[in-house]
């Protein structure tokens, strides 16, 4: 998501606390089942200002999803964004934005205002991968960090986390308050629809990464795995045993809130 340089690089304003229970759902939520959960990241299309006031009387910090990168056909903003959309990613039936477009990022900026308005208690950054070496907007990693920079300089206090994102710059690295990892003992195979646990030495090289990562930034990390088979629960946190983390086990498409085991 042109050089674009920094004037001021602001570290997060408070210390966040690592919640010992998250869930990551995109379905609607019901206050009913955040029982227990310390932090919850939703799809913010499904409530208004009452229904996040009810979510957030759980005592659950509530979090809403945002895409930088990239924008569903469903999404409200779409119709705005379309003419910004460089690409289709068919896994998702989602556009690729370019956000090298001052339009395109004030149109984010706008609807990140828009979120925080209905009283959520911070944003989750999703498809920020899309610029590292290997993604789609390669080219727009600086274009991405200033975005970045743009909506802490809006909600300097607001908790912030980012989904992957390790190859942005330790100056963005500094401006969100936790990192969100996918798939560390888990995989999904796209193309035959199958959850797989992942080889112990491809799971190991995965866990140092992102240990390495930690011990450079000291930013609490949240582990997503994606497994539909309950007997594997078991597996996927006796692996994970040991990493300071919290873990949430669901399926690939983050509808529900499964039971955790």
């Amino acid at each position: 998501m042109v050089t674009l340089l920094f004037a001021v690089f602001a570290k997060a304003q408070h210390t966040p606390v690592v919640p010992s229970t998250f869930v990551v759902c995109y379905g609607k939520v019901y206050p009913s089942q955040l029982s227990g959960i310390e932090l919850a990241i939703v799809e913010p299309g499904h409530y208004d200002e009452k229904g996040v006031k009810r979510l957030k009387a759980t005592g659950a910090r509530i979090l809403a999803y945002l895409s930088l990168t990239e924008i569903n056909t469903a999404h409200p903003k779409f119709r705005r964004l379309r003419s910004y959309c460089v690409q289709r990613n068919e896994n998702w039936n989602s556009y690729y934005i370019d956000i090298g477009n001052p339009a395109a990022q004030d149109i984010l900026v706008e609807h990140a205002k828009d979120l925080m308005k209905l009283g959520y208690d911070g944003l989750f950054f999703d498809n920020l991968d899309n610029t590292n070496l290997w993604g789609k907007l390669s080219h727009q990693q600086q274009e991405l960090e200033y975005l970045v920079q743009r909506l802490r300089d809006h909600f300097p206090k607001t908790t912030f986390v980012q989904n992957g994102g390790f190859h942005l710059s330790k100056e963005t690295q500094n401006k969100t308050d936790y990192v969100l990892v996918e798939s560390v003992v888990t995989t999904y195979d796209f193309k035959n629809q199958r959850y797989l646990i992942r080889d112990y030495e491809d799971f190991l090289q995965r866990l140092a990464l992102i240990e390495k990562y930690q011990q450079t930034y000291n930013k609490p990390v949240l582990a997503v795995e994606y497994q539909k088979d309950n007997t594997k629960h078991k597996l996927i946190r006796r692996r994970l045993e040991g990493f300071s983390t919290s873990v949430f086990i669901t399926t690939i498409d983050l509808q529900e809130i499964p039971k955790q085991g």
